[in-house]
Order: C-alpha cells, then structure tokens, then sequence
C-alpha cells in the first residue's frame, strides 16, 4: 500500500544555505554551461562553487540570492579557469614527452584543448572577450555585475564588449592574436 504522505511533505522546510542551492543551482549550471559549453563539466563545476560559497555562508547569508549567485558564478569561472590552465599543462607535458620519444605517449592539440570551452563564434574570442561576451549576451547580466563576478571594473567590459562586436564583425572564424601576437 502507497504512503499517503509524500516525501515532500515530510521533509522540514528549507531555511539557509539550503534554499538558495535550491533557489540558485540550475541558474548557476545554466551560465557554466554558456561558459565551458559542457554540461557535465557545467555541473561539477557549479557543485564545487557550492561548496566554497557553503563554506563562506555565514558572511554571506544575508546578502541577496542575485548577489550570491554572481558570487558563485564567479567562483566556478575561477574554477574553470584552473581546470583550463591544468589541462594546458598536461597537454604540453605530453607534447613535450612524445617530442622525446617516450613510447605510449600520446600527442595531444593544445588548441584543441583550449577551444573545448565554448561553442560557435564565441570560441574564436580570446578568454576575457569570450567570458564577458557569455555572460553579457547569454547570460544577459549587466556590465556592472559581470564586473563583479571577473574582478574587472564596468567600463573594462563596456570595452570588451565593443572589441567583441568589431571582432565579430571584422571577420568571423579568423585566428586571433593579442596585442603580443599569441592567441588568447
């Protein structure tokens, strides 16, 4: 016989950090996704975020569910990152290696690695452009709270974003270089 009581209705009401995971998770997986253009990848990204905001909660419990959303968004950006700059090494490390002959080593493209973190005409931005790009047009958050999720100042996106627009629209798929000559 079925229990006339679902789980839901036994289940204490949510209070705290448990409401805003509730509250803020999909949104935060949604944005990485835009970003990494992986979902899996999304996902454990924005669960790692999770736990570092779990753990600063107590300072931040009583700022807005937006506010700490762009926190963790910007957390997981960090992360991503890290998980970027990580997968780089190893594929040089490997390419160095199968240079020398080490047998078993595979030969790993580090421009391949590098465009696995977005999709379309966005992966043809350097990393700063492609990030404040997503979060603008995709993400449809505003100059002044992109800039507080990636540590920049609001006039510095504004600026992208008009770079964005002239690259986009001087030649899209075209290889690009920073001012130094390296692709970003």
């Amino acid at each position: 016989m079925a229990d006339p009581v679902p789980d839901a209705a036994r289940r204490p009401p949510l209070t705290g950090f448990d409401q805003f995971y509730e509250q803020a998770f999909r949104r935060v997986v949604g944005r990485m996704f835009l970003v990494v253009g992986n979902v899996h990848l999304a996902e454990e990204l924005a669960q790692d975020a999770m736990v570092q905001i779990m753990d600063q909660w107590g300072e931040r419990r009583d700022r807005s569910v937006e506010s700490n959303v762009a926190w963790t968004v910007a957390i997981a950006v960090n992360l991503a990152r890290r998980h970027w700059r990580s997968l780089a090494v190893r594929a040089r490390a490997v390419a160095r290696l199968a240079g020398r002959g080490h047998s078993g080593a595979v030969s790993l493209d580090v421009e391949a690695i590098e465009r696995m973190d977005t999709y379309g005409l966005l992966a043809t931005l350097p990393r700063r452009q492609r990030e404040i790009a997503t979060l603008s047009v995709l993400c449809d958050m505003p100059a002044e709270e992109i800039a507080a999720v990636l540590g920049i100042s609001a006039s510095a996106v504004r600026t992208h974003m008009q770079r964005v627009r002239k690259r986009l629209a001087g030649g899209v798929g075209k290889p690009l270089t920073d001012a130094g000559g390296e692709r970003s």
